[in-house]
């Protein structure tokens, strides 16, 4: 409910009646669309609770409210009604959340359904009152938890930003992979020294900071440009200083629990320095911009409308038809669950089935509506090949999957000491892109080839393999989609020959399995 009144928070408690009606108009637009699309706001509100990274969610829609309350005087005479025009952006959301839904792409879901609120209340409202709510509005996209693939490339920078300072200051390191070993002790850049939940929480407060401080875009642009590159920076500073620490201490300070707290309160320290430096250059207008404060409020004949049921219905439409349609192209493109021992077991060559040989290693994939691994040889040579597929998937269980992980949660015989890509050619006009990680053991070293493979296409590429899904499921084709992971053994630091071997066999097997 929105109260009249000057915007420094002194209530006169006079409602204007066109805005107790777009009060109840609004309330009933929220519950629409929570009710139709419950299951991805279930989702969200389930990652705030699961994951630390993301609790801020809970706090954005108080902000954004506060912020809407904040301001009410430079909107209070207009008259909320409702507009024909936002409902195109609720159908091209829509649509967005149809697609991402075929793709089983939570975050896409997610920020779909943000969009087709947001554009919801821009059509119960009106033109004239949304854009005067463009930023409290769009701050609700924050909602949405996103930001766990910048975990692997900001990992990689704090390892190697650490290891470059180190080597700066004049201490030797030996780095393999997102290990680091200094003449004090070992040291490793795991998920949570990725510097993400600094990096999240900065752009947040950033957006938040630029728009109660600056009036000026330029302003706001330069600061949110500094919300994300400082915490980066910050982060790797930080993993560094931690690691001087424990070096300068003979390893007896900031290598437990205390390194997080650490952590924290550095970046509450830069945070605190970074909003110091930004006041400087404050707008004067910027928090409380100058409002007529005597302005006529709007009477109840400016926003009714005699066509207001229909309208709804209309609305409700364009909600509603996106998860029947989603429910009915799932009930007619059932992908296929292939017997994958008889697609591993189709090679051409010299390769032939081999036992197990006890490497002791396997890929830890999710919920796999199935999977094998078969092992080949070719004179000395073994190969092991691992396909896994999801069938019709559902969330969590999926191709496309962050949870999917070379080494289980808690295995310590193996470690990732590379990554990199590959690209080889099958025939001509067909080739395979692939991600190569090598993991080391206590024994040996294993060098993996790993892709998907939707249709003809085989590729590493995550964003690429979502799209050729969608492109399945909305043409009704119920083919196969695979994890495909080669490995073979090689000796430590020579793995070109492994390399070599990998993608004979992928040839031989490929030309037969397509």
């Amino acid at each position: 409910m929105f109260f009249d009144g000057p915007i420094h928070g002194k209530l006169d408690m006079k409602i204007s009646a066109c805005w107790k009606k777009a009060a109840g108009h609004l309330l009933l637009l929220v519950v629409l669309v929570v009710a139709v699309f419950f299951d991805t706001w279930a989702a969200m509100v389930h990652t705030w609770m699961s994951s630390a990274t993301f609790t801020h969610g809970f706090l954005v829609v108080p902000i954004s409210a506060w912020l809407i309350w904040d301001r009410w005087g430079s909107y209070r005479a207009l008259a909320p009604r409702f507009d024909w025009w936002p409902l195109l952006g609720v159908l091209i959301a829509g649509f967005i959340w149809l697609l991402g839904n075929l793709a089983n792409v939570l975050v896409v879901q997610e920020y779909a359904v943000v969009a087709m609120l947001i554009a919801g209340v821009w059509a119960v409202l009106g033109h004239d009152v949304a854009k005067r709510l463009m930023f409290p509005l769009g701050f609700l996209f924050f909602m949405v938890p996103v930001g766990k693939a910048l975990v692997p490339p900001m990992m990689e920078f704090t390892a190697s930003f650490t290891v470059d300072m180190l080597r700066y200051t004049g201490i030797p390191v030996y780095r393999e992979g997102m290990y680091f070993t200094l003449p004090s002790g070992s040291w490793s850049v795991v998920e949570a020294c990725s510097g993400v939940r600094y990096l999240i929480a900065s752009v947040t407060l950033g957006f938040l900071y630029a728009y109660l401080t600056y009036s000026k875009l330029w302003k706001r642009a330069l600061f949110i440009l500094l919300s994300f590159i400082v915490p980066i920076i910050a982060n790797g500073l930080r993993a560094y200083m931690i690691v001087m620490l424990g070096h300068l201490s003979d390893m007896k300070i900031a290598v437990g629990v205390d390194h997080l707290i650490y952590g924290w309160i550095f970046f509450g320290i830069v945070m605190a320095i970074l909003f110091y430096i930004g006041s400087f250059w404050k707008d004067p207008d910027a928090v409380h911009p100058k409002v007529d404060a005597s302005a006529a409020l709007p009477d109840i004949k400016e926003c009714q409308r005699s066509n207001l049921p229909i309208f709804f219905l209309v609305l409700a439409l364009s909600y509603v038809a996106w998860p029947v349609s989603a429910t009915w192209l799932r009930g007619q493109t059932l992908a296929e669950v292939p017997t994958l021992t008889s697609l591993a077991g189709s090679i051409s060559g010299a390769w032939r089935t081999n036992p197990d040989p006890g490497w002791r290693w396997k890929p830890a994939i999710k919920d796999a509506a199935t999977e094998s691994i078969t092992y080949f040889r070719d004179g000395g040579h073994v190969v092991g090949l691992y396909l896994a597929s999801f069938g019709n998937e559902t969330q969590g269980a999926e191709l496309v999957n962050s949870e999917h992980l070379l080494i289980a949660p808690g295995d310590k015989r193996w470690r990732v000491v590379s990554r990199g890509k590959v690209d080889f050619d099958l025939s001509p006009g067909q080739s395979v892109d692939a991600d190569e990680v090598v993991l080391r053991g206590f024994d040996r070293d294993l060098v993996i080839f790993k892709w998907y493979q939707v249709g003809a296409t085989n590729t590493a590429n995550p964003y690429l393999t979502k799209l050729l899904q969608t492109r399945k499921r909305l043409s009704g084709d119920t083919g196969a989609e695979l994890q495909v992971i080669l490995f073979t053994p090689a000796p430590r630091e020579k793995y070109q020959s492994a390399r070599e071997r990998l993608e004979r066999f992928s040839r031989d097997w490929l030309r037969v399995a397509k």
